[in-house]
């Protein structure tokens, strides 16, 4: 905890609140999370609008209002069945380096696996020694 006192003025209310206390600091979180979702909406709301100007306009950048608005052009984000890509473009034939740098495979650690191997003074040492890096995570923090 802080000796300094950090007053802030929630947005959205009139609430002046003393973050380094944990009472107003848990006000803090609940006001704001009801002020962020309004926002949200409302940022939301008002970049639909803009992209169906745009789209009116057939125009990407236009002016309104004093600003200058840019709206990029619309993508597609695909998604694939790997395995079903995979299988087929080494079937077509592709080339095995090429299909390799196409569809990566990221090897990653089954935390709940390694923790329970760590149990198990046999694999303890080997698990140990592959350590590269520690790191802590940020730790939620949820009012309700």
């Amino acid at each position: 905890m802080s000796d300094i006192t950090d007053l802030v003025k929630v947005p959205g209310t009139d609430r002046e609140l003393d973050l380094s206390q944990p009472n107003d600091a848990a006000a803090a979180l609940v006001l704001t999370k009801t002020w962020y979702s309004e926002l949200s909406y409302v940022q939301r709301a008002a970049r639909d609008t803009l992209r169906a100007e745009a789209d009116r306009l057939g125009a990407r950048t236009f002016e309104m209002g004093g600003h200058k608005i840019v709206v990029d052009n619309p993508t597609l984000e695909r998604r694939y069945d790997t395995a079903k890509l995979h299988d087929a473009l080494a079937e077509a034939g592709l080339d095995a380096q090429r299909l390799a740098e196409l569809i990566t495979w990221e090897p990653k650690v089954n935390g709940s696996i390694i923790r329970e191997l760590e149990r198990h003074p046999q694999f303890k040492q080997a698990i140990d020694a592959a350590i590269e890096g520690v790191t802590e995570k940020t730790r939620r923090v949820e009012v309700k």
